[in-house]
């Protein structure tokens, strides 16, 4: 790895994820490495306690399912993150809005369809209760915005230097000030000026970076 990359941490979904990927930005290596990738989960689910366990119930998933719903279950970004700590976090809200969350033994986990609808995860678990925000908004922004402010706090012990990122790509923009995260596109005139030296802007003030009008 060659000196002087930024280190990216995405907690989010494949409209974050694809602005590091040489099919669509062929230089980015050239500047940023991501080091720490959670895919496809809810910020509902990753500030939740974890569920262990589960292999045997989603053997028949590919590498890639599998390994999505076992980081999911087990809450392993924030302490990933604790050991880590890249200088630049990525999340966007597509896994909330999409999926929600499942309540299940005390806990949540991600209600993906596209992974565990197609195992036996939910056959064997009962008394299971999904929640989406397209049910019921008013009953999941105060869940999701207790969430949000833990995963934060959590990553700004591990490092108070970090550039935290909202993705607005979904959702994202009512969030933004009360969290006091970094609004705008991931792309690299965005990630740039949060690297320019401008952090008093980025961890509060909107005009810090560019408004969302979709990710190219």
């Amino acid at each position: 790895m060659s000196m002087g990359l930024h280190r990216v941490a995405i907690h989010g979904s494949c409209v974050s994820r694809d602005n590091f990927n040489t099919q669509f930005n062929a230089d980015y290596k050239d500047r940023y490495t991501v080091t720490l990738l959670q895919n496809q989960s809810p910020i509902v689910s990753s500030a939740a306690p974890p569920l262990s366990g589960i292999e045997d119930q989603i053997s028949e998933l590919n590498d890639w399912s599998r390994t999505t719903v076992l980081n999911d279950c087990s809450k392993n970004f924030l302490s990933r993150y604790r050991e880590s700590k890249e200088g630049i976090v990525i999340f966007d809200n597509f896994a909330d809005v999409r999926f929600g969350y499942s309540e299940i033994l005390d806990t949540r986990v991600t209600h993906n369809v596209w992974q565990i609808g197609s195992s036996r995860f939910e056959q064997n678990f009962k008394g299971i209760k999904d929640h989406k925000p397209t049910d019921n908004i008013r009953a999941y922004l105060p869940v999701y915005r207790k969430s949000l402010k833990h995963v934060i706090k959590i990553i700004r012990r591990a490092n108070p230097e970090a550039i935290i990122i909202l993705n607005c790509a979904r959702a994202a923009s009512d969030e933004v000030g009360e969290a006091g995260l970094t609004r705008g596109k991931i792309q690299d005139v965005a990630l740039q000026r949060g690297l320019g030296g401008a952090r008093q802007g980025l961890l509060g003030d909107r005009s810090g970076m560019p408004s969302h009008h979709g990710v190219p």
